[in-house]
């Protein structure tokens, strides 16, 4: 597969042996070369002046990533891979190397209302990871919660980035599925789950009660991030932008609910379960009719609602993350231009109707302020692996002027052809391939750091 690996200051001279390609840089130059169908990219960055003891290893970092073809990022006015990090500068060297070792378990499919999404999903992951070299299963979980492997050849991945039915298949025990000791290498888990049972820390603790490696956040971060009651208390409390917003118990609502709600927070309004995405239950309320149609409606998903204000004129920017503690990246932002009133399940999945524009035709300061918000949010959140944070760019009844104001973070975006999340990163130069491949990593990456720790006390 391609994988990524660190080398030390004194390797780097045998950078320009095998598979991958040495050039020397003089500083901010940019060097591409093109083999047969494939295109590598080499980048040099320059580190901060420090002493030895600060950066004892390379003063330059090297990333060697072939990818598709594709015209030069200076043609489509799309800057390199925007790389930010808290932390002192790395001091090794990353480069794409072949690694047989590991065995990808793609999870997919779910108890979530969002179960379709993901078959997409997982097909897309699994595909990318496949035309990788990865050694890839995977396993599909029924709408009951049943653990199936595919029964035929063509349900496995090929490359081709198809729905994986999660309804048929062979049972599968979980324990097996996910720790098989028939298996070569280290077993690293994608769980391409959308929703509850899957995107909330469900499945990511089971992953670390078995001590398996995962993508993706831990279970703190899925669990508050897909809790938007809990997602916007927290970035409130840290001074990060939300709309004005108020939770209900499904089970409280009465016909004297919306015009409480009204009264709090104006109109319009949307109504959304507390824990969902993809748009799945929300609506958009004008009136107190609309408004009480639409905490019912939510109610059919959640037993806690959220109810938030409008955002006026709207554009919608969002981010893609990738990354662990202190060192997340992020690139510059997408827009979706929604083909209906606002951007919902059908305009996401169904219609292909809206318009995502990568990278988003914003000016740079206000690219630069989503980018370091973005950040600020994942980073606070203690999300690590991937996410992609969205923003709404408008005014409200109590913010006349357009500001900025995170709308959600998600820890495990949709991953289809069609997604905002893989596609930004194409657009910042990282195949699906390359993607996968540094998602997995990180993942060993982690669960390497936590093994660490100590486990006994004195």
């Amino acid at each position: 597969m391609f994988g990524t690996r660190k080398l030390p200051a004194d390797q780097m001279g045998n950078l320009g042996k095998g598979e991958l390609h040495k050039t020397i840089f003089s500083r901010g130059e940019r060097q591409q070369t093109v083999r047969g169908e494939r295109q590598q990219t080499v980048q040099r960055q320059v580190l901060p002046q420090a002493s030895p003891s600060q950066h004892p290893a390379a003063a330059v970092v090297v990333v060697v990533a072939p990818v598709a073809v594709l015209p030069q990022p200076a043609l489509l006015n799309i800057p390199p891979l925007n790389v930010k990090s808290p932390r002192t500068a790395p001091t090794s060297v990353i480069c794409v190397h072949a690694d047989p070792n590991v065995r990808l378990v793609v999870l997919y499919g779910g108890r979530s209302a969002e179960h379709d999404v993901s078959c997409v999903s997982a097909g897309f992951v699994a595909g990318c990871a496949a035309s990788a070299g990865m050694d890839v299963e995977v396993v599909g979980i029924t709408r009951e919660g049943a653990w199936v492997r595919p029964q035929t050849e063509g349900d496995k991945p090929s490359g081709s980035p198809l729905p994986l039915p999660a309804s048929g298949g062979v049972p599968v025990g979980v324990e097996e599925a996910l720790s098989d000791p028939r298996a070569r290498g280290t077993t690293v888990v994608f769980p391409a789950l959308h929703g509850p049972f899957g995107e909330d820390g469900a499945i990511q603790g089971f992953c670390e009660t078995l001590g398996i490696p995962y993508v993706g956040a831990g279970v703190l971060a899925s669990a508050v991030c897909m809790d938007k009651p809990t997602f916007k208390a927290l970035l409130q409390a840290r001074g990060v932008p939300v709309a004005r917003w108020s939770t209900i118990a499904a089970g409280s609502i009465s016909e004297n609910t919306p015009t409480e709600l009204l009264r709090e927070l104006g109109c319009p309004l949307f109504v959304k379960p507390a824990n969902m995405g993809s748009s799945v239950g929300i609506t958009k309320a004008a009136d107190s009719a609309e408004l009480l149609e639409g905490l019912r409606t939510a109610a059919e998903y959640d037993e806690v609602l959220l109810v938030e204000e409008a955002v006026a004129n709207a554009r919608e920017l969002e981010v893609s993350v990738i990354g662990n503690t202190g060192e997340l990246r992020s690139t510059p932002p997408g827009e979706v231009v929604p083909s209906r009133e606002f951007y919902d399940y059908d305009d996401k999945y169904v219609c292909d109707a809206a318009d995502l524009h990568v990278p988003a035709r914003i000016p740079l300061d206000l690219r630069r302020e989503v980018e370091s918000l973005a950040l600020k949010t994942a980073s606070t959140l203690r999300v690590e692996g991937l996410a992609r944070v969205d923003f709404l760019y408008g005014a409200t009844s109590t913010s006349p002027g357009r500001q900025l104001f995170v709308s959600e973070l998600n820890t495990m975006p949709g991953f289809t052809p069609i997604s905002m999340f893989p596609r930004c990163w194409a657009a910042a130069g990282l195949s699906g391939e390359e993607l996968v491949a540094e998602l997995v990593r990180l993942a060993l990456e982690r669960q390497e750091r936590r093994s660490k720790h100590k486990r006994l006390y004195r």
